[in-house]
């Protein structure tokens, strides 16, 4: 139980840096992460 419950937070973990990463990568894709800094800070 403990370690599945350790498990599913390292899979939450990995698909929030996964997504953040996928975001950083298509901003600068578009040209657009100047504008997503401005959004996020």
């Amino acid at each position: 139980m403990r370690k599945t419950k350790k498990r599913t937070s390292w899979l939450i973990f990995f698909t929030f840096l996964l997504t953040m990463i996928s975001m950083n990568v298509f901003a600068n894709f578009n040209g657009v992460i100047d504008q997503s800094v401005m959004i996020v800070f």
